[in-house]
């Protein structure tokens, strides 16, 4: 019964791994490399077999060894890793059954299996492991600029010990044309096996189509004398979703003022629907943080930017909103033109102090103070503050243009009469005109 049980077992095995049979030689190298181990033999070698099946082989003591009895040989793999006791059997005196799932393997590759009696090597085997093949995983097209090239990336979803053994096929059903082709793959930094096929205008492939339907077909020639494959089907790529646009030329700035840029540019496929996202920012704050504004036109005005201030200005095209790769991006920069400053001074406290209060001949000195403007403010060139003194009775009395110091809280002396109220009016001085006005009245002295 157990000859006609280990008889199927073979047959079965035979269709399920690859293995030799002739492993009862015991050559010299093996007596060079290790104490010999030729008391032995395994009954199949250099194994190769999928994760997912069962290996089985027999480690047989040689007639030569006397007072040796199978119920004494045990079996390790790997780094010296034991075989359960559940996961062999003693078949006869001589003969030791290994039965092992390999899906307990802790990892696929090389390794190799070793029948000891005691400490003492009896024989060894190489045994490659690996796994069946398995559906595809992340299949993704980009489609260039709707009908001038596209590309074709996805991960094989295991990761495969013999590269070598692996083979992959591509098809796609463009309308009635079916084509296969060769991608190519190789192992990125997380050992994941990443193919890729490309195709562009000369191809004479028509991929401007609204979907396209993809099979891949993955086959592992390592462990079976008949390869064994695995299909993934029905990978429909839409052709709107995934398409990656040229990037926009001809930008031009049109017009500038001191708050507004419009620009203007062009695209190659002007028949197509698209999408334009244009990105403002300065100098001084990240593309992160940028303005962005979209629009289906090949012009633009943004408007409420600062006076005298370099924006830059990025434009990126998409087949729509939300659908398709972004383009690679095309940069431009303008400098808007200068303005008046947007801010008068800033009296400080009251805005003045009294200097002298005799009021000699009428007359006393005052000391006007303010907070220097902003460079935020100033919208270009700055040429200093304009200081005025007026009363009710005799208008203007007298006018100043004083430059900055440099300093936070600028000051100014001034003369006044004593008998009546005086307005001083205070303006930022810019290189294209004065900004509004700030006012404070000195009352009459006492």
């Amino acid at each position: 019964m157990k000859s006609l049980i280990l008889v199927l077992l073979m047959l079965h095995m035979t269709n399920q791994i690859k293995y030799d049979t002739n492993c009862s030689d015991c050559p010299p190298l093996n007596c060079m490399m290790y104490i010999c181990f030729c008391d032995a033999d395994w009954d199949i070698c250099n194994v190769s077999i999928f994760k997912d099946e069962v290996l089985n082989m027999t480690c047989t003591l040689r007639d030569k060894v006397k007072g040796f009895n199978s119920s004494d040989l045990h079996i390790t793999y790997g780094t010296g890793i034991e075989v359960s006791n559940n996961e062999m059997m003693v078949i006869d005196s001589s003969s030791l059954r290994l039965t092992k799932h390999m899906h307990t393997m802790e990892h696929v590759g090389l390794t190799n299996f070793v029948c000891y009696h005691g400490e003492k090597i009896m024989e060894k085997t190489d045994v490659r492991v690996d796994y069946r093949p398995s559906a595809i995983k992340n299949f993704s097209c980009t489609i260039f600029n709707w009908d001038e090239g596209m590309l074709c990336t996805w991960n094989l979803g295991v990761k495969y010990n013999n590269s070598r053994a692996i083979s992959v096929s591509l098809l796609m059903k463009s309308g009635d044309i079916t084509g296969q082709y060769n991608p190519v793959c190789d192992r990125d930094q997380n050992n994941n096996l990443i193919c890729n096929h490309t195709w562009n205008h000369t191809d004479r492939v028509i991929f401007d189509r609204s979907y396209l339907n993809f099979t891949v077909n993955v086959t592992n020639k390592c462990c079976t004398e008949v390869p064994v494959s695995k299909q993934t089907e029905n990978l429909i790529i839409i052709q709107k979703e995934n398409v990656r646009p040229d990037k926009v030329h001809n930008v031009t700035v049109s017009s500038v003022t001191s708050t507004c840029v419009s620009l203007n540019w062009d695209h190659l496929k002007r028949n197509r629907s698209k999408l334009f996202t244009v990105r403002t920012t300065t100098n001084d704050s990240n593309w992160d943080d940028a303005q962005v504004e979209e629009t289906p036109d090949t012009n633009i005005t943004l408007c409420e930017l600062k006076p005298y201030t370099r924006y830059n200005f990025s434009f990126e095209t998409r087949p729509g909103k939300d659908v398709g790769y972004p383009s690679d991006l095309v940069y431009i920069s303008a400098i808007t033109d200068i303005d008046k400053p947007s801010r008068p001074p800033e009296f400080v406290n009251s805005g003045y102090q009294v200097i002298d209060e005799d009021c000699i001949n009428n007359a006393r000195k005052i000391t006007v103070l303010w907070k220097a403007i902003a460079e935020e403010y100033q919208n270009g060139p700055f040429n200093g503050y304009y200081i005025s003194a007026s009363s009710p009775d005799n208008g203007l009395l007298k006018d100043y243009h004083v430059n900055s110091t440099g300093l936070d809280i600028q000051h100014q002396s001034i003369d006044i009469p004593c008998d009546q109220p005086i307005t001083i009016t205070m303006k930022s001085l810019g290189k294209a005109g004065y900004s509004n006005t700030s006012t404070i009245i000195i009352p009459k002295a006492n």
